[in-house]
């Protein structure tokens, strides 16, 4: 299961009129399973900039991930979630179970967030990383049925790590590709390979699935 954690960065960006180095500090609030996780992630957000210095890391608790003792920070925090899930103030408030009044009067420092709000911001965090990584996941399996590229994975394997990963059992991936459960029964026990015709009806059905996932 992934952690939320706090990680500090210096770095220097390139002030192009100067045409010298300025030193930068940024706040990270990243969902990861470990500390090397954590490292990974924000060196890939931040592969642009030069000399990244992680400063620290920590584990977040549930009331550190949006919730201190000034309003303020309520207000950043919040903003800096909004940001990072990809959605629209009305949709977070509607989400976390608030009024768009009251997430405004957050967003200026007028109120603090309750630790009830911290937990539902918490679980969309969750969810939202985890979606990123299923998605990411899909689009390294899809790339395994494409013809032009060799593996050394069998059919099986395949389709093996794919249900897997759609969370389905043999018969709801059978009806969701339109393949024969017999057929797909053969494949699986690696008796018979993919046909064409298959590899397109998987295709098609990763493809709706991740239509369904946004």
């Amino acid at each position: 299961m992934n952690n939320l954690f706090e990680c500090k960065i210096k770095y220097e960006i390139l002030n192009e009129k100067k045409g010298d180095l300025v030193s930068r500090r940024k706040t990270f609030i990243v969902c990861a399973e470990s500390q090397s996780d954590v490292e990974q992630r924000v060196a890939e957000e931040m592969f642009l900039e030069e000399n990244i210095q992680i400063t620290s890391v920590k584990e977040l608790k549930n009331t550190e991930l949006i919730f201190d003792r000034e309003p303020i920070l309520h207000s950043e925090l919040t903003k800096r979630t909004i940001v990072l899930l990809r959605t629209t103030e009305s949709e977070f408030a509607k989400e976390i179970g608030i009024s768009d009044d009251t997430l405004s009067d957050i967003l200026r420092g007028r109120t603090k967030v309750t630790p009830e709000m911290v937990e539902k911001s918490r679980i969309l965090v969750r969810r939202f990383w985890e979606k990123l990584d299923l998605e990411k996941k899909l689009k390294n399996i899809k790339l395994l049925f494409d013809k032009e590229n060799e593996t050394q994975m069998t059919d099986s394997e395949k389709l093996k790590n794919l249900i897997q990963l759609m969370q389905m059992t043999q018969m709801e991936f059978a009806k969701e590709t339109g393949i024969s459960a017999l057929a797909l029964s053969h494949v699986l026990s690696g008796r018979n390979n993919l046909t064409s015709e298959m590899i397109e009806n998987i295709l098609v059905a990763i493809r709706q699935f991740n239509e369904n996932l946004k």
